[in-house]
């Protein structure tokens, strides 16, 4: 249990750092949208690259388990937004982003420093196979099918070239 303590604690060490530099005025509040697009765009994929450019000796990427890592995501992506549509009565476009939330893990807070201690050192492996299914797949994925079944009328060709331009 310490182990996962001393692991995730820089990170909210640093949200806290990140609240209180906006509470007591250190950093200003129109900062939070350039710092957060810095970090989703320029920061994230670097770990990623960096994960997967260390030297793991035989834990290269997994095939099997990359497959099998996106066919429960999907699967959880449907069935998140089937029980919100049947159970919740919500609309489509709001049922794909809940079932969004459902599929996606939380891979870059708790999933890195978990696959790190379980796995050791191929846990940078396994943490860019999961961000990697996540961020190509899943989230355009979820984000077409809500804009596909909103009452904005788009083409499935428009999407993907947006989605495509964001990464």
């Amino acid at each position: 249990m310490l182990d996962i303590i001393l692991l995730t604690l820089p990170i909210y060490l640093t949200i806290i750092a990140g609240y209180a530099s906006l509470k007591f005025g250190y950093l200003p509040a129109n900062a939070v949208p350039a710092l957060s697009q810095f970090t989703l765009k320029i920061c994230l994929p670097a770990l990623i690259l960096f994960a997967i450019a260390l030297p793991h000796g035989e834990a290269g990427l997994n095939l099997p388990f990359l497959a099998a890592y996106a066919l429960g995501s999907v699967l959880t992506l449907w069935l998140g937004y089937l029980l919100v549509r049947v159970k919740l009565r919500k609309d489509k476009p709001e049922s794909w982003v809940l079932a969004m939330g459902m599929s996606l893990s939380n891979s870059g807070f708790l999933g890195f420093p978990i696959a790190s201690l379980v796995f050791g050192e191929t846990g940078a492996v396994v943490f860019a196979m999961t961000m990697v299914v996540e961020n190509v797949l899943m989230i355009p994925m979820a984000t077409m099918l809500a804009t596909l079944s909103g009452e904005r009328q788009e083409s499935l060709g428009a999407l993907m070239r947006a989605a495509l331009r964001q990464m």
